[in-house]
């Protein structure tokens, strides 16, 4: 395994994760909107958006000092991280030819197969898998263009299979999750950041096409949201501006899911437990704001948390954002940056439904521990049998390596035949 280097200065996007993603999110996508088409109420849509961005910031200011940099980061090698990707990608497809459509599912308010839930806990290491061959490229363990293969790979399944279920989320939070862990590894620069800003808009309206031609195909009834066109889907600022529609805060009759739902949710696989139905606090919403109980509403992450439980909700939620990331990534091993990964998956972007993810993010926690022991139990396993095979060589030979740093690898090997004559073979 590659040593991890630990004396290296940390970066600005190391030390301000989640600060520097919510603040290009909410920017871009709420306080920009707003201004530009004058969104009422502006100032409570900023003002939400400078507490949750604003907390993140304090918290994270106050963090960066005491995170300690002489813990020795867990290793990997490269192998067992294209290995752990690997299984990933076949864990989607087997989720996707199993689960049905799941822009059915979430109409009808059907349950997928049950056969899909078996495929449900290794379907994240698509991100672990891909974070971990990043993080080794960013540190020169692998080459970068072997991981751009693993991206872009990564990138098809999770485009075919969102267009199979006629849903985006999928493609959308796998693109900004690995471009936010590419930025704060330093395995990209930021221009190339701009340059795929002004790419989306491009993209953008032929994905959009491309799934509501699926979705038409699938019912010819449009839901409500359906007829939205890509750039009303990107106007976020309308959808925190739907605070204003509740006459109190915390709103009543959301019914948010108790801790312990959570925590049965987030920590016992569904295939345990198939009679269990799903978290719908995005329903409740759509229904609180006169919409159907077939489709999910959302406030924007910091817009729900301020509905749910007002401002303590929301700075709750921004500042434990960042001091759980800020303890993901103070090992600065790949493993770390693996975590920073699911969090930013499950926790940090835009439109994750509040509380919802925290079963979300429990499930990726696990699924990344379960990779983690299960890459460290087999390579104590290789370890054990190569210090057997170094206890007790191959009878009869004999072979020393030697390193030049000039040429290469060179080495003597020498065998003993059996009339007892000793030949020599240098190679190199």
């Amino acid at each position: 395994m590659t040593a991890w280097p630990t004396s290296k200065p940390r970066l600005t996007t190391e030390i301000f994760p989640v600060t520097i993603l919510f603040g290009l999110q909410y920017g871009a996508l709420v306080v920009f909107p707003a201004v530009t088409h004058d969104t009422h109420p502006f100032g409570l849509i900023l003002m939400i958006c400078a507490v949750g961005v604003g907390t993140a910031f304090v918290v994270e200011a106050i963090r960066a000092p005491l995170a300690r940099r002489d813990v020795r980061p867990i290793a990997i090698s490269p192998a067992s991280a294209i290995w752990i990707v690997r299984v990933g990608w076949l864990a989607a497809i087997g989720g996707a030819v199993t689960s049905g459509v799941a822009y059915a599912n979430q109409t009808t308010q059907a349950n997928p197969s049950h056969i899909a839930a078996l495929f449900t806990p290794l379907t994240g290491w698509v991100i672990i898998g891909t974070v971990l061959v990043m993080a080794q490229a960013a540190h020169g363990a692998i080459s970068r263009a072997r991981a751009w293969r693993v991206i872009l790979t990564g990138f098809a399944l999770e485009l075919a299979v969102s267009l199979k279920d006629a849903i985006l989320s999928s493609v959308v939070s796998y693109f900004f999750v690995v471009t936010f862990l590419a930025v704060v590894l330093g395995f990209i620069k930021w221009r190339w950041v701009v340059v795929a800003l002004f790419a989306i808009p491009i993209v953008l309206p032929a994905l959009y096409n491309l799934k509501s031609q699926e979705r038409n195909a699938i019912s010819p009834i449009a839901q409500p949201g359906q007829k939205l066109n890509y750039g009303d889907r990107l106007r976020l600022d309308r959808e925190m501006a739907q605070v204003e529609d509740f006459p109190t805060i915390p709103a009543r009759g959301i019914n948010p899911p108790s801790l312990p739902t959570l925590l049965l949710f987030g920590l016992v696989p569904r295939a345990f437990d198939q009679s269990r139905g799903t978290l719908n606090t995005g329903e409740h919403l759509s229904v609180a704001v006169g919409g159907s109980a077939t489709s999910s509403d959302t406030a924007t992450t910091f817009g729900d948390a301020y509905i749910i439980n007002g401002w303590n909700g929301l700075v709750l939620y921004s500042g434990l954002s960042a001091l759980i990331a800020g303890m993901a990534v103070r090992r600065r091993g790949p493993w770390a940056f693996a975590l920073l990964g699911v969090i930013a998956q499950t926790c940090l972007l835009v439109e994750e439904p509040y509380p919802d993810m925290l079963a979300g993010f429990l499930q990726g926690c696990a699924s990344w521990a379960a990779a983690l022991v299960i890459v460290q139990l087999l390579s104590r396993v290789r370890t054990h049998a190569q210090a057997d095979a170094d206890q007790h060589p191959e009878p009869g030979r004999n072979t020393e390596y030697e390193y030049d740093s000039g040429s290469g690898l060179t080495g003597n090997s020498s065998e003993i035949h059996p009339a007892g004559r000793s030949v020599t073979t240098r190679y190199g």
